[in-house]
């Protein structure tokens, strides 16, 4: 299960709860971030990695309901998998 997620909000994080019933024995295997303090930030030919997606620390716990926090100002992809 892929989850993409936004937060608008420019100077709050959210908590973002994510309830995936009949979907059993799941658990984070990544969460990844893409945000910059300044927004109007770019790469460039000289800075090619300037604004870049980032790991963000996750939880590998099994379960059905998991509770993400999504930085302010960022664009979020949440990989869940079975765990075997």
């Amino acid at each position: 299960v892929t989850i993409f997620a936004l937060n608008r909000s420019l100077d709050q994080e959210m908590d973002l709860r994510l309830v995936l019933r009949g979907f059993t024995n799941l658990a984070t295997q990544s969460h990844i971030v893409l945000r910059h303090d300044d927004l109007k930030a770019t790469n460039t030919e000289t800075a090619p990695g300037n604004v870049a997606p980032t790991l963000a620390p996750h939880q590998a716990q099994p379960g059905e309901d998991f509770d993400v926090r999504l930085p302010a100002a960022s664009w979020n992809v949440i990989r869940l998998s079975p765990v075997s």
